[in-house]
């Protein structure tokens, strides 16, 4: 790499967008079944094969009823016209309940497939690489104190273009962190705030961090600023959630009395990973972060801050 600090730069700013773009188009590219290594797609799975036995008893139960809504008495099914409809409306219920998943694949793998044929036929067949032609570099490296000027103000505005530009991408195929739809902000006395936990360290992936004590000792706080006020906020405790096997539901302890405070604080610490030493008392505001946990299959990772005055 050249030594001058310009085109160090330049180079920089170009590969965080090579990456940022790369991560963008695995996401556009990638089956259902690969993401996230396909745990998504098991629990997807598995709700269906659930659901499955429930959409097929409904059938035959709107079937049975569909019929006697159609027909005045038993000897109108039995003309060859009202059998054959019935007979046709029902396969194709059936078909939709029994094949509604490889439909909706077939689907997707179609869509898929006319915006990889777009992106090939434009030229963009796999996520390009961005670098600084040879040329620039030496006609960089050439220029003297007085000529680099122009290039420190190039340099500061396309490095604020291609931050900007990056996290828009980003966050227009990551989604941004939000807070509980039950959640009303200056009012509810416990604030949950959701994000996704990506594997690219972005969204809400460092709040995984907390699982480790010496982290929290060198984190204690949490910024949380709303349109109306500046909030400052402490730890006070750190746990995992199995959704399949958890009877507590965290995240219905939003607006909450005094009874219903003391029991979300006594079942946090029950299920806290370490002991912070801290602890909060009715009347405190508290703001709780939750994202994905891969610990378990259908896992979160919690963090409980309270305000500091």
């Amino acid at each position: 790499m050249s030594d001058n600090w310009v085109v160090q730069m330049l180079t920089n700013i170009l590969n965080t967008w090579n990456s940022k773009l790369a991560e963008i188009w695995t996401l556009v590219t990638m089956s259902p079944q690969e993401f996230k290594g396909g745990a998504v797609w098991g629990v997807i799975v598995n709700i269906h094969n659930a659901l499955m036995a429930i959409g097929i008893a409904l059938l035959v139960l709107f079937f049975v009823v569909g019929v006697m809504k159609t027909c005045g008495n038993f000897a109108e099914v039995k003309r060859p016209e009202v059998a054959v409809k019935l007979f046709i409306r029902f396969i194709l219920a059936k078909a939709v309940v029994t094949y509604g998943m490889e439909l909706m694949l077939s689907l997707l793998s179609i869509i898929q497939g006319i915006i990889s044929t777009i992106l090939r036929s434009a030229g963009m067949g796999e996520a390009g690489t961005v670098t600084l032609p040879e040329e620039l570099i030496k006609t960089i490296e050439k220029c003297g104190f007085f000529e680099s000027i122009p290039l420190w103000i190039v340099f500061l505005i396309g490095c604020l273009f291609v931050w900007i530009l990056s996290m828009v991408l980003i966050l227009s195929v990551y989604g941004v962190p939000f807070a509980d739809a039950a959640c009303r902000i200056g009012k509810s006395n416990n604030v949950i705030l959701y994000g996704h936990h990506m594997t690219s360290e972005t969204m809400f992936h460092e709040i995984v961090y907390y699982e480790d004590p010496d982290f929290f000792k060198d984190h204690r706080r949490i910024i949380f600023d709303t349109l109306e006020s500046e909030g400052e906020y402490e730890v006070i405790a750190v746990f995992r959630f199995d959704t399949d096997h958890e009877s507590f539901r965290f995240n219905r302890y939003i607006d909450m009395d005094m009874n219903e405070f003391a029991e979300f604080m006594k079942c946090v610490h029950e299920r806290e990973l370490y002991s912070t030493g801290l602890d909060a008392v009715y009347g405190n505001q508290l703001l709780t972060l939750s994202t994905c946990d891969y610990f378990y299959n259908n896992g979160r990772f919690v963090v409980v801050a309270k305000e500091v005055s």
